[in-house]
């Protein structure tokens, strides 16, 4: 509310006290309340520095219950109601505005680029505590305080969130941080082209879609640059080869003759962003749309070894990998949730899986804009599977990360136990009344091998009341800690190039590499490799060295991008892969 300076400035050369009416410090007294519940809806849903955020709304909860014993005890309070303290109210509503964008920049991934960049967090923090407390002590309110304690409680805040935040920062990487540690200006970049996507397809015409072309011009990709094979995932997905790469892409029909021209242009808008996404390792890469007569196809990263749930079924994985996926999977929903992408289908079908095993985050049919209303999600049997207690009762509610990360706990589940969510049960009522009713989920078993951290953290996940559900990034870094707790594992005895076995006949913690020389060297190779790093940057001895000591269907299969850190000591190499 802005008030006219010059209509209530104080009498300074008089001094004189000059009564102002109630009604002039109603709409402050009401806004004061409505900024303080804004921004507690954005601190229980803020991803980071949550502690320093309450902080601030301990301060404001405080004053906000003084102004209201303002309004309530007005009759036994008309000394205050005055020119001097109008002015000072205003301040106040002034500063809470500053703290409710600070909170809102601070809490979530996407405001804080400038902060971490400019480490100003902790200056920002201090300078709108001071400010505020000052304001606050001005207008001489009756709050019992004792600031000893409120300064130490501030110093624990800080210094809490800030470990915290750099422990994320330092371990997420994925695409949302670069590599000097900060939040990528990818992340800012995709936020700028989500919301520009957004407001223009909100306005639902065909000028919107002209001027949605004309914004984000996307070429489709060349049919006659790609060649068929004979390898097929169902009835939609078939493996082709870029001839110009010689990479091997995936081909999916998403639209025909059948399909009208709005949801044609709903996919390529979809398409536009999905391409986007490309910073991030945990997400399947999306190369754009090609066509062939009247069929659209989407094209996309080729995963080798199928979903998530046909590798399980196929190999036995080990609980090192088991932390590694739901790591890689963790990372993916990060980056989303940085750039307010939700999922909406997070389960093991649509988890695909590389040949360097790598899972990633695939089929995007459903995702939205955070921002949008979420109508009823159809009722798919193996979605229901998945979905929140919340979206599975009568009502219609917004889809938001909270449920996301039901899903996900539900995903954790089923890594850890290697079976389908419910699968006694194939009546989507039936699950429903489970879920909804009973309040029953999957238990885990004596013998998963994982971790008890894990288990507690995929139970928290699937919390009834969605506000009990722990962030992103909190699982991301639970993950993290306990895989890098856990130890390092024995290689993968059943990873394959083209289908073919590279660790036959080898013993599980090693393989033997062929030499160029009389010694046996060795070459250990983890199942914790990423694809961040780049080989190229570590320049020509140990390049040189590992050209000559592995076999060329190695190097066929681990391209040198693949390496995190290779360390030559004497005749033994040592290659880590790192989540």
């Amino acid at each position: 509310m802005a008030l006219n300076a010059s209509s209530i400035a104080l009498d300074t050369a008089t001094n004189v006290i000059v009564p102002v009416p109630f009604s002039k410090f109603i709409p402050l007294v009401s806004e004061v309340a409505n900024i303080l519940d804004q921004i507690v809806e954005l601190y229980q849903s803020a991803e980071h520095n949550k502690r320093i955020c309450g902080s601030l709304i301990d301060r404001i909860s405080a004053t906000v219950a003084a102004v209201r014993n303002l309004k309530i005890r007005r009759d036994q309070n008309k000394s205050f109601f005055n020119q001097k303290n109008l002015i000072l109210l205003q301040r106040l509503v002034n500063n809470i505005q500053h703290i409710k964008k600070f909170v809102e920049e601070v809490s979530q991934l996407k405001g804080l680029l400038k902060y971490v960049r400019t480490k100003s967090i902790e200056k920002n923090f201090k300078e709108l505590c001071r400010d505020f407390d000052s304001n606050v002590a001005t207008l001489n309110f009756s709050i019992t305080v004792d600031s000893r304690i409120r300064a130490e409680n501030d110093k624990k805040a800080l210094r809490q969130d800030m470990d915290d935040l750099g422990k994320y920062l330092d371990e997420i990487g994925g695409g949302i941080t670069d590599i000097n540690k900060h939040v990528a200006g990818a992340v800012t970049q995709l936020n700028v082209i989500n919301s520009t996507m957004e407001q223009l397809v909100a306005n639902n015409n065909t000028k919107s879609q002209d001027k949605i072309d004309n914004v984000f011009h996307e070429e489709r990709l060349k049919i006659n640059e790609y060649e068929e094979t004979d390898v097929a995932r169902g009835s939609r997905v078939r493996k082709w080869i870029d001839k110009k790469y010689s990479k091997e892409v995936a081909f999916k029909c998403v639209a025909d003759e059948k399909d009208t021209e709005e949801y044609k242009n709903s996919v390529k808008n979809q398409v536009t962003i999905l391409k986007k996404l490309k910073d991030c390792d945990s997400i399947l890469k999306f190369y754009g749309l090609t066509c062939d007569g009247e069929k659209w196809y989407l094209v996309t990263e080729w995963a080798e070894l199928g979903n998530l749930r046909e590798y399980y079924s196929t190999y036995d994985f080990d609980v090192k990998t088991k932390l590694r996926f739901a790591i890689e999977i963790a990372r993916g929903l990060n980056f989303l949730r940085a750039i307010e992408i939700v999922h909406r289908d997070v389960r093991a079908e649509n988890i695909l899986i590389t040949a360097s095993e790598t899972a990633k985050i695939a089929n995007f049919k459903s995702s939205r804009l955070i921002a949008q209303e979420t109508r009823k999600q159809s009722a798919i049997l193996e979605t229901v599977r998945y979905l929140a207690p919340e979206m599975l009762g009568q009502r219609t509610v917004k889809y938001t990360t909270r449920c996301e990360v039901y899903s996900f706990g539900i995903l954790i589940w089923e890594i850890a136990e290697q079976k389908t969510p419910y699968e006694k049960y194939n009546d989507i009522l039936k699950i429903t009344d489970l879920v909804v009713k009973q309040k029953y989920r999957e238990p885990f078993s004596l013998g998963t091998g994982l971790p008890k951290k894990y288990q507690e953290i995929a139970k928290e996940a699937v919390e009834h009341d969605p506000n009990y559900r722990p962030k992103l990034a909190t699982i991301f870094t639970t993950l993290k800690e306990l895989y890098i707790n856990y130890g390092m594992p024995p290689a993968s005895p059943r990873s394959s190039y083209h289908g073919k076995n590279i660790y036959q006949n080898h013993p599980p913690d090693s393989i033997d590499i062929p030499s160029n020389d009389d010694d046996n060297n060795k070459h250990y190779l983890f199942d914790n490799i990423n694809d961040t790093d780049n080989l190229k940057t570590e320049k020509n001895e140990y390049a040189e060295w590992l050209e000559q000591s592995i076999s060329k269907e190695l190097i066929a299969y681990y391209e040198y991008s693949e390496f995190k850190i290779i360390n030559k000591i004497g005749k033994v190499s040592m290659v880590i892969r790192q989540p």
